[in-house]
């Protein structure tokens, strides 16, 4: 082979090598400018996570443009904190070390402000996630409750009492009234889903129950396809995974009402869709 085609392959396998990047790590253009959609999918892996974990910020997400990298980070540890223009420069600078190089990389922060995302009531709890409903905001033609799951699962979610002592999840209750702050991303369910960031707790007066009564009928699901829910007079009561009971002042399960027991009634506060239909998410005897 002459040396002229020798140079040529050789050339092209450095091509080939910086475009690929070496053990699927960052890569740069034969240009020499570097691959933009590389380097932001690389600042959220798990390698640039334990690098800003060190900054303690976390990154939120991250996007390509044609000559930069965009990324929104937020406080990791202190929510409540913000993160100050000395701390992104920091941030970016621990970027900068662990990749070897500059670039041109958009950095802003995620940082919690005095307006929450929502204030309403806890109208249900699934293990660490709070339903609340807005009292305010309503969404779609039929005007429905602004709603969203926040799920508190966070490591470092921060939940305090007005008055700014902390309270663990466990003490939070359906009825309380609460305002709260989401990670960032919701999911357009409805209700909405969403990672809970922080949370205030307004009052914890649950208020009246949306319904009472004897019980007329109580139909538990044997499968998949089929619905639980209890008849209260005229208003079916759809029973689900997470709806809380309480029987004879203990914690208690569905197959633990009886028809002819005086219960205590609170709904999910959502639509069913379905007039003299509610969705219970804590059912107690009387």
């Amino acid at each position: 082979m002459s040396a002229g085609r020798l140079g040529i392959c050789g050339l092209m396998a450095l091509m080939i090598l910086i475009v690929s990047g070496c053990d699927g790590g960052l890569r740069m253009f034969s240009s020499g400018k570097p691959d933009y959609v590389s380097l932001s999918r690389q600042l959220m892996g798990q390698g640039f996570k334990d690098t800003l974990a060190k900054e303690h910020a976390k990154a939120l997400s991250s996007s390509a443009m044609d000559d930069s990298v965009q990324l929104q980070v937020r406080r990791l540890g202190d929510v409540r904190e913000p993160l100050t223009e000395s701390d992104l420069k920091q941030v970016k600078q621990a970027i900068y070390d662990k990749i070897g190089y500059t670039f041109k990389l958009e950095l802003s922060a995620y940082n919690l402000g005095d307006v929450s995302h929502t204030q309403g009531r806890v109208t249900a709890i699934d293990g660490t996630r709070l339903l609340i409903v807005d009292e305010a905001r309503t969404i779609g033609a039929d005007k429905s409750p602004d709603a969203a799951w926040y799920d508190f699962a966070l490591p470092d979610a921060s939940l305090r009492l007005a008055e700014g002592d902390e309270i663990a999840l466990e003490e939070i209750g359906i009825g309380y009234r609460v305002r709260a702050w989401s990670e960032g991303l919701m999911l357009t369910s409805y209700p909405g889903q969403t990672g809970g960031l922080a949370l205030d707790v307004l009052d914890r007066v649950p208020g009246e129950p949306d319904l009472t009564g004897e019980v007329a009928e109580v139909r538990l699901a044997s499968s998949l396809q089929e619905e639980s829910y209890l008849l209260i007079g005229a208003t079916k009561v759809v029973l689900s995974e997470f709806t809380q009971y309480i029987v004879s002042g203990e914690p208690a399960t569905a197959g633990e009402v009886r028809v002819g027991d005086e219960v205590e009634i609170r709904t999910t506060g959502l639509p069913s869709g379905v007039p003299g239909e509610v969705y219970a998410s804590h059912v107690k005897t009387i």
